[in-house]
């Protein structure tokens, strides 16, 4: 069900975000309705989004990074969640995963709290996905996913216990969350101060924090296991103003990553750049 943010009061009509207790009337712009309002007050500032997410639309079509990831989020969701569930991706960004679940038969909707994420999404929402602009900390949804996507942004969220308990109150009975963080605090370089991370997880402490708040593991692992050397001489240097590429130690990382994800069929490793992970909702 849909609610009001401010008083959770229950909408009347899937189409209406009309509040008739606390007389708000949310507007919606191209189709799109927008709960949150104070975006220009986030910490994770309007200016410093925009940047970043430039950034990765420039390079994610390319990139081996975004490409194996997007190939190891499909890998896990033919796995783990049926066609039939209801989806909904949180911080979408660019909308290229939500898209490309979408193009494999998932019945997708795109949640975003920056109007340039909206923006992104928009100009690549070809097969009509729902779009919805919310803060994830007071989200207008009660009871209404079967599945939430997560994908590298829970590092993002201060009070990540608070985050991970509203996506439980997103969700179905027996409803899903897929999540990806970057992992290791050992790991930490200015490229996370850049991108206003507050943490990098240990796949024990992401597990507990999900179990802590109501969730039971189906599954977790690290996975980018082969550029560790890689992301830890990026400890040591500067962030980038752009995501360079060269074409031949992308392709040669590319076919490494998406050997290990094809590994991750079978295994788990306990170390990597990064991880994923998926819980169930545990019923009271």
């Amino acid at each position: 069900m849909l609610i009001c943010p401010k008083c959770n009061n229950i909408f009347l009509g899937m189409d209406s975000y009309s509040c008739i207790n606390c007389n708000i009337k949310y507007p919606v712009v191209d189709n799109v309705p927008y709960f949150y309002s104070d975006i220009k007050n986030e910490e994770y500032s309007f200016s410093e989004y925009k940047v970043e997410i430039d950034k990765i639309a420039n390079a994610e079509n390319k990139h081996f990074w975004f490409k194996s990831r997007r190939n190891l989020v499909l890998q896990i969701f033919n796995k783990f969640i049926p066609k039939d569930d209801k989806v909904i991706e949180i911080g979408a960004g660019t909308g290229s995963i939500a898209k490309m679940l979408s193009n494999n038969g998932y019945d997708l909707s795109i949640g975003e709290i920056h109007p340039n994420g909206i923006e992104y999404a928009l100009k690549n929402n070809t097969n009509n996905m729902p779009i919805y602009q919310f803060n994830i900390m007071n989200n207008p949804f009660k009871n209404h996913f079967d599945t939430v996507g997560l994908f590298d942004v829970l590092e993002h969220i201060k009070d990540d216990g608070l985050a991970i308990q509203n996506i439980r109150n997103m969700l179905t009975i027996n409803g899903r969350v897929v999540l990806t963080v970057p992992a290791h605090m050992w790991l930490w370089s200015e490229e996370d101060e850049v991108s206003n991370h507050f943490k990098r997880y240990e796949l024990d402490d992401i597990k507990k924090l999900l179990i802590d708040n109501g969730f039971l593991i189906t599954y977790a692992s690290n996975f980018f296991i082969s550029i560790i050397p890689l992301l830890y001489l990026r400890t040591k240097r500067k962030s980038l103003d752009e995501i360079k590429i060269n074409p031949i130690i992308n392709f040669i990382l590319f076919k490494i990553s998406i050997f290990e994800n094809k590994l991750l069929k079978f295994l788990s490793f306990g170390v990597g750049g990064s991880i994923i992970l998926v819980a169930e909702k545990k019923n009271d």
